[in-house]
């Protein structure tokens, strides 16, 4: 790890803010450099914009969801459940409210977490894609959690 700058030291003169301000901008002019001289990173920063993104209601994704007929076999893999404690730790740690009840001994956001996964309480739909580009979506209530 490198040792501090002197940018991270306490700024006791006014100037010196000026100075620093000054060399933020110039990093940030030399970035805008690098995107534009290098094709392949540009392309790359293009094809990121360039997904489709869509804000859908739940309107759709229930209609949706209830018309689907389900290839995948109804287990929760480990990288679902992963993904899912992580998410769903977070949302905890960030203020949400536990769907159950807990303990008051209890007070690690990740073991809440696995609590509510235990019980299928976790508001979050897994939505798992297809070789062919279409998804499924599939809901705790409905998966083997081994």
């Amino acid at each position: 790890m490198s040792e501090p700058s002197e940018t991270s030291s306490v700024i006791s003169d006014i100037d010196d803010i000026d100075n620093i301000e000054d060399d933020d901008e110039e990093d940030i002019e030399d970035d805008t450099q690098l995107f534009s001289n290098d094709d392949s990173i540009s392309n790359k920063h293009k094809n990121t914009l360039n997904l489709d993104t869509k804000i859908v209601s739940y309107n759709d994704t229930y209609s949706n969801y209830y018309n689907q007929n389900k290839i995948t076999k109804p287990f929760l893999t480990k990288y679902e459940k992963a993904k899912i404690l992580g998410v769903r730790s977070q949302m905890l740690s960030n203020g949400s409210i536990p769907m159950i009840i807990v303990d008051k001994n209890i007070t690690d956001t990740l073991d809440i977490a696995k609590l509510e996964l235990e019980q299928k309480k976790i508001p979050l739909l897994i939505r798992r894609y297809l070789p062919n580009k279409e998804f499924e979506d599939w809901r705790l209530e409905e998966l083997i959690i081994s």
